[in-house]
């Protein structure tokens, strides 16, 4: 496995870069200055001279602590999952959505949070959170 398989994307790096995402974390994409290509590095390693631009490249398991383990809504609570499924026909592709358990059926709320890795689904989760005020990081509600 290399260090790409367990790291978010840069596109979602810089997504949650905007939304004012602690950029603290073990791996960060580092974007050459004179190339304008990603590349991992372990613990920044950020240069003004040879880098344009760092952001954290997360894995899924520093995202958890960003997500919450259930949401409110309606005065229930919806659990946050992530697992490998099926959507839009695809296979074997990692499926985030919140549900609640009303006894022994299943509410399923949201299922658009569809990636090719795991730590991506969990990206988007969270960044829909954050967009939708669910979720407060550094301040912004």
């Amino acid at each position: 496995m290399n260090l790409e398989e367990i790291c978010l994307s840069v596109k979602l790096a810089k997504k949650l870069k905007e939304l004012n995402v602690s950029q603290e974390s073990i791996l960060y994409w580092l974007c050459n200055l004179c190339s304008d290509k990603w590349y991992l590095s372990m613990g920044g390693g950020f240069n003004k001279h040879y880098h344009n631009e760092s952001l954290s490249a997360f894995t899924s398991e520093e995202l958890n602590t960003y997500l919450p383990f259930s949401i409110e809504i309606d005065g229930k609570d919806h659990f946050l999952t992530c697992h490998m499924g099926t959507v839009k026909g695809r296979k074997s592709t990692w499926i985030g959505y919140h549900w609640h358990d009303e006894d022994v059926g299943l509410d399923i709320i949201k299922v658009d949070f569809d990636a090719s890795k795991e730590v991506d689904a969990k990206a988007k989760m969270l960044i829909y959170l954050i967009d939708q005020g669910v979720v407060n990081i550094n301040g912004k509600t």
